[in-house]
């Protein structure tokens, strides 16, 4: 399990743990995606909504052609004009109100979909535990949520997009849209990594 200091220090080696960074050159996100196979973590559940919607509270899951269609997006090479999603920057802050009152940590990595120009993008959340007296870099990281902001078209002059949200974490779970990432995982990252991420094959509205 990877603390937020081990995490940055990856991608900033020697670099101090700061409030706010950009990559010198932008990361895949299959690349980190494959990083962090390689630290332990798998797919976990895996959400999906056809419109800027957040597909979490109705709990909407993938269809086989969508979830197909983002895995090829993630490991095959891109073309131009393909969706196709970098991470660029971290994040690490506390917003404050207009009169200076603290008000919520945010914590994430994010990127643009270079393939369609910067319209949509990913965000990629570390889930911690706040520990009293521990310093940030050490927090354990215990998952992550990451949402991605799928362009699909323009039409009338509108943008359309679709949504992910996507947990890791470090167990296994019956979702099968998660095993179905797993497997295409396991194909990157050594089988050491990934214990049993289908002990028995979930059901499709799982």
């Amino acid at each position: 399990m990877l603390t937020l200091g081990e995490l940055h220090q990856h991608y900033f080696p020697g670099e101090d743990y700061v409030v706010m960074q950009e990559v010198d050159s932008a990361i895949p996100l299959w690349d980190f995606l494959i990083f962090l196979g390689n630290q332990g973590y798998v797919f976990t559940d895996v959400y999906f909504s056809e419109g800027k919607t957040d597909p979490e509270p109705a709990r909407t899951r993938p269809q086989p052609r969508d979830l197909d269609k983002l895995k090829a997006t993630l490991a095959e090479p891109r073309k131009p004009g393909q969706n196709d999603f970098y991470i660029t920057d971290y994040h690490d802050f506390i917003s404050t109100t207009i009169t200076g009152e603290s008000q919520e940590r945010n914590n994430y990595w994010e990127g643009p979909d270079r393939g369609k120009g910067g319209r949509g993008g990913v965000f990629i959340e570390p889930i911690t535990s706040n520990q009293e007296g521990v310093p940030r870099p050490e927090l354990p990281i215990t998952g992550f949520r990451m949402k991605i902001v799928w362009y699909v078209n323009t039409q009338h002059r509108m943008d359309r997009f679709n949504i992910w949200a996507i947990y890791l974490g470090t167990q296994p779970t019956d979702s099968y849209a998660a095993a179905d990432l797993n497997a295409l995982l396991r194909k990157y990252v050594p089988l050491k990594y990934i214990i049993n991420y289908c002990h028995r094959m979930p059901k499709l509205d799982e």
